[in-house]
Parts: structure tokens; sequence; C-alpha cells
């Protein structure tokens, strides 16, 4: 397995993990497995009418521990549309997933195949569907057409936001800030981003981020000094070498203290045990130093800076309490 760098993707039924398997499991090369886990729902009338069984709270632990590890992707299913869950179940569901916080959580659509248990039982849901694939349910018995295209327009943002995996530490503090669930927070987001008629553009990354900050203003103008520290350090991480004037960049200002940090190797060694010199173009590249005035790991709004190392193709994050680096 250690001479591949082929990643091998596999659906599971996380709770039937044993305590073997998740032991051995622990010991898989980073990126080397991809495990999707079809959820689909945490309501127990609903996984029997479509001939599941999942034990919520073996699942839930198991992938706990899965995500401990920090070397198998997750990506967690659940499907809107399904018998006997209206809204008020499928927020349940979501929250409950949301809770565990997988890499990408897939929000899909019940569809109705021909020959299937759920076209037989169609009547009796008041299963509305397409004619033509992918025969999408597009109303049910218990969740109406404008609730189900409401999770259309929720699902497009998520995409956007959650599952890009780059804005993890601006949308937790968000949710924290809306008092609220994650749904709620999502909910008002997906309002906010559909009134903007940013549904069903394209977006990427850059864009997001802009959006996200707007999105700050309009609905939390008190919490507009920490966001932008927190946007920032998650472009930092995510986005390397992009660095947005109006994020309120300190490059400029550290410039003169990193230049004598990077002189110094014994120094620098503490940090890069391995540091070499190659060129200030590739210091800058892959190693670049940034302050900020509010702390994501201790969550006080306090001045810390950091260096991103990312040299080896992924972003590991340093705090630096050099010396040249104090007193800023």
């Amino acid at each position: 397995m250690a001479d591949t760098e082929t990643t091998f993707h596999f659906e599971i039924k996380a709770d039937l993990l044993s305590e073997n398997t998740l032991k051995f499991l622990e010991t898989v090369p980073e990126g080397r497995f991809q495990f999707e886990i079809g959820v689909q729902s945490t309501n127990t009338k609903t996984l029997e009418a479509i001939g599941r069984e999942n034990n919520w709270k073996k699942l839930a632990d198991n992938v706990g521990r899965l995500l401990q590890n920090n070397n198998i992707h997750l990506h967690l299913d659940l499907i809107a549309g399904l018998p006997y869950e209206g809204l008020k179940e499928f927020i349940k569901s979501f929250n409950d997933v949301y809770g565990l916080r997988p890499h990408m959580l897939q929000l899909g659509f019940l569809k109705v195949l021909q020959g299937t248990v759920m076209q037989s039982q169609a009547q009796e849901h008041g299963l509305l569907y397409m004619s033509e694939p992918p025969y999408e349910v597009v109303q049910t018995k218990y969740m109406g057409y404008e609730e189900l295209r409401f999770l259309k327009v929720l699902e497009d943002v998520f995409e956007n936001t959650y599952n890009t995996g780059k804005f993890n530490n601006v949308l937790a503090y968000l949710i924290k800030a809306n008092n609220g669930t994650a749904f709620d927070f999502y909910r008002k987001l997906t309002e906010w981003w559909e009134s903007r008629g940013l549904y069903p553009q394209g977006h990427n990354a850059r864009g997001v981020t802009k959006l996200l900050w707007e999105f700050t203003c309009d609905c939390y103008p008190s919490e507009k000094t920490n966001v932008k520290e927190i946007l920032r350090f998650d472009v930092f991480v995510s986005q390397p070498n992009w660095l947005p004037s109006w994020m309120g960049w300190k490059t400029a200002e550290l410039n003169e203290r990193a230049m004598a940090f990077w002189r110094d190797k014994d120094e620098v060694r503490q940090y890069l045990p391995d540091y070499i010199f190659s060129t200030w173009r590739q210091i800058r590249k892959n190693y670049p130093i940034e302050a900020f005035d509010y702390n994501v790991y201790s969550g006080v709004a306090e001045r810390v800076v950091f260096m991103a190392d990312y040299s080896n193709g992924k972003c590991i994050v340093k705090p630096l309490i050099s010396k040249y680096l104090q007193n800023n």
C-alpha cells in the first residue's frame, strides 16, 4: 500500500466498523483512502421505510474516530424528499450530521427510479417526481415544492462554502454568532444569497470569499472586525499567495522583521528543522508569514503571527514566537 499514490474510494456503512478495523485504519497513509458514508437520514421511521438501519450512536462515534486520525477523507450523504421526513425532520438530520464535521456533507434529493420500492410506494407517500431522468422528487406528502426548492438553493450555497473546505474557521465563527443551529445559519445565508441573485450562478473560491465578507457586513455588522481576521486566516491557509488588498494584509509591515528571521538559520530551524535557503522568491511562496489580530486556535482577539508551510503540497500552519516577530 505504501508503493502507490492512488486514492481508493469506498462506500461504507460506518456503524459496522469493528475495533480491529478502526485500529487498522489508523495506520493508513494520509490520502490513500476516501470513504463515502450514506447516512441519508437520522429519522428512524424514515430509515425503516427505505429499508435501512443505522446505529446512529455507533456511526457517530466511528466517524469521530476516523476524523480524529485525519488521514481519510470522509464524505457523508443526506437525502431530501424521503418518506416521513418533512422539513423539520430533515433539519434535525442535517444538524446531526453537520455536528460530526465531516470533510464533505453531500445534500442529495430522492430519485424515484422505475422498478424500485419508492416507485411502488409513490402514491402512499405523495411523491411527485420528474417524468424524465433524473426522476428527482419535487414534492412529497411531507415536504412541499417550495421547501424542496429552497433546499436545492441551500445545496448550491453549501457546495460553494462548507464543502470547499476553504472557509472552515469563518463558518464556525458565524454559526456561533448566529445563536442558533447550523441549519439556521445556512438558511439565513441561503436567503441572503438568493436575494442577491447569486443562484444559480457559478462561483470560484475568491468570489465566495468576498461574498462571505459582504454577507457579514449586511447580517453581522458587529462581528466585522473578528470576521475579517478569521476570513483572512482561512485565505492564508487555503488560497496561497492570494493577497486581496481589501483584507488588510500585514505583509509589508512585517517585511523587515521577517527578513531578519530568515537570515538567522538557527532561529528558522526551530520551526523548520530541515530548512535550507534557496531563493527569496521560494521563501515567500512556500513559507509566507502573516500577523492576525484574532487567534483562531484560542478564540481570542489577540495579535498572533503564523507561518504557513506549503513546501510539501499542503498547508501546515505554525505559530511563530520568534524574537524577530514580536512587539508588533
